[in-house]
């Protein structure tokens, strides 16, 4: 049947595997987060989490944060950018 449809036999045997969300790490991640008074990131994260036995990877904690729209204060740009007050335009060649 496949062969006259034309489509590859893994589709007709291919199941999705749901999801899984832990509710428990996403609030400890939440937790930790508050705690640190949002300056961790997802380093200092994976560090603090392992002294409480979840033991995940960068990754998925920088996924749960994005998800909570979590941000650490050092990611985040302070100030104003420089602004040169000097016209290039201006400048001549002296090196002639």
């Amino acid at each position: 049947m496949c062969r006259v449809l034309k489509i590859a036999r893994s589709t007709l045997y291919y199941k999705e595997n749901p999801r899984k969300i832990d509710v428990t790490l996403e609030n400890a991640v939440i937790d930790e987060f508050r705690k640190s008074r949002n300056n961790y990131g997802t380093r200092k994260l994976k560090v603090m989490l392992s002294r409480r036995q979840f033991h995940v990877s960068k990754r998925r904690i920088g996924k749960i944060m994005t998800k909570y729209h979590l941000a650490s204060n050092y990611t985040i740009r302070h100030g104003k950018k420089q602004r040169n007050d000097i016209n290039n335009d201006e400048i001549t060649n002296v090196v002639d």
